[in-house]
């Protein structure tokens, strides 16, 4: 996934890009995490939030370490904002200890002067991000400098109570299925119109029924190409790269590393079964190194009483999932959101086209005292088939597909292996195995019993794909310098020394 940071920093630059790195911005047992705050409030996806969070730690480095002024971006400056109200934390836990200095927020006085120094501040940081981290910052978080950066947001505070928010994004994925749902039934219209020599709404019956036959087929093969190209990802990837967790991800979603994760924990003696096996609670053993998954496994179970199910877990694993579609987008495996929602948008506009034109037949017929019954049929059959299509449509692009297929092929011979006695599965084994195949590995690597735990629940898909789990898935100086503002960009700024 991800490369490590080619990062240009001192010994003591290092030390502190490593406390921030491991500072958390929750206690255990918070039941309303920081990140899914951020989310909540600003209207974000998960993973979204996940990766403000991360440029947000990038940010507060940069305070620190560049030397002069720095301003983030808006997306940044509402982590810092919202950070700013756990104060506690904030200003002994962040600041003092691990920043090692006050980090304060002042915002912009306003006007022209202010706009071009924020702006200025702004430069400054993203030319002292690429020195420090080797990379440019992601322009979805970090917009291009330029003039319209002041412009790239315009926010108002809404009661969702009283008013509907709805992104433009999703708006304009709306308006695309409407177009293509409108053009779509059009041309069927006017082919079979020319096909039939009058209009098809007034052809026999036999004869529609043929033409919207021919219809779906020719739809199903435009369709299949379509979202075949929209799902192409050209290239490949070292499997060595990917964590055992992020191929269950890729397999079964949320789901299936829940179940990789109980798995390899049980295997290790991290985790055990309570009494009657239907909980589980928190083993002898001490894992080394241990996975954000694993860690946030590990601290659910401490915090609750009386044990945990698995399907509790699915939640509390919430965030640290999200940081494992972020990284599958990223190497391009994983479709993100936007782009599954539009595909999804362009295959209900296909087929929704040839629906409404078979509902329009069916109105005909009706108001004409024809039979239309194996019309109604054809239609619905159409309609609740795209829509299952849709909902369980995977993913998964070509190469996440591609690579998720050599791994299965790997973790058979594996299974296999263990089965005939010819290798002992460590921890790390069972989790690949469990999260690829499903639960129906378990018994080879002798865990029979913990796959009669697992296996009651649905067993259906999760958020990875269709693939499914198994056996069924203030005050104070800013930086060195102190001044600070929260203008030009958008976003704040806090002076350098």
């Amino acid at each position: 996934m991800e490369g490590p940071l080619k990062v240009q920093m001192t010994a003591s630059q290092r030390g502190l890009w490593e406390r921030i790195s491991r500072y958390t911005f929750d206690t255990p047992g918070t039941a309303y995490p920081f990140v899914e705050r951020l989310a909540e409030e600003n209207g974000w996806p998960l993973g979204y939030a996940l990766r403000v969070e991360e440029e947000y730690r990038r940010f507060a480095f940069l305070a620190v370490s560049a030397g002069h002024p720095v301003s983030p971006p808006d997306t940044v400056d509402q982590a810092w904002h919202l950070h700013q109200l756990y104060s506690d934390s904030y200003w002994e836990d962040f600041c003092n200890q691990t920043l090692g200095t006050a980090f304060s927020h002042h915002p912009t006085k306003g006007g022209a002067a202010e706009q071009n120094k924020f702006a200025d501040w702004y430069k400054l940081t993203t030319e002292s991000y690429v020195r420090f981290f080797g990379q440019p910052p992601p322009t979805d978080i970090w917009p291009p400098v330029g003039p319209s950066i002041s412009q790239e947001h315009d926010f108002a505070r809404v009661d969702r109570k009283n008013n509907w928010v709805f992104p433009k994004a999703k708006f304009w994925t709306l308006v695309m299925f409407l177009g293509l749902l409108g053009i779509t039934t059009g041309v069927l219209a006017l082919v079979g119109t020319v096909t039939m020599g009058g209009s098809v709404l007034n052809a026999q019956g036999p004869d529609f029924l043929g033409f919207y036959l021919f219809s779906f087929m020719g739809l199903l093969v435009l369709a299949f190409i379509l979202v075949s190209r929209a799902k192409f990802r050209p290239g490949s990837i070292d499997i060595n790269t990917v964590h055992p967790y992020e191929f269950a991800y890729l397999n079964g979603g949320r789901q299936a590393v829940v179940h990789a994760a109980i798995a390899r924990l049980m295997k290790d003696g991290c985790l055990r079964r309570e009494a009657g096996g239907d909980t589980f609670a928190t083993g002898d053993a001490r894992l080394e190194n241990a996975h954000p998954i694993e860690e946030r496994i590990i601290s659910y179970t401490q915090n609750r009483q009386g044990g945990c199910t698995a399907f509790s877990l699915l939640a509390a694993v919430k965030v640290p999932t999200a940081a494992l579609a972020n990284r599958l987008e990223a190497a391009q495996l994983l479709l993100s959101a936007e782009q599954h929602w539009r595909i999804r948008a362009l295959v209900l506009g296909l087929f929704g086209g040839l629906a409404l034109l078979g509902i329009n037949k069916i109105l005909t017929g009706l108001s004409r005292s024809k039979p239309v019954f194996f019309l109604m049929m054809l239609t619905a059959l159409t309609m609740v088939g795209c829509i299952v299509y849709c909902v369980k449509m995977s993913r998964r692009t070509s190469l996440g597909k591609e690579i998720l297929t050599v791994v299965k092929d790997r973790c058979r011979s594996l299974a296999d292996w263990s089965r005939q006695g010819r290798m002992e599965p460590v921890g790390a084994d069972v989790a690949l195995m469990v999260g690829v195949l499903g639960l129906s590995t378990l018994p080879a690597v002798g865990m029979t019993d913990l796959r009669r735990t697992l296996a009651p629940p649905s067993q259906g898909g999760g958020d990875g794909g269709s693939g499914g789990s198994g056996c069924s898935s203030s005050d104070g100086g800013g930086g060195d310098g102190g001044g600070g503002g929260c203008g030009g960009c958008g976003g704040g700024g806090c002076g350098g020394g």
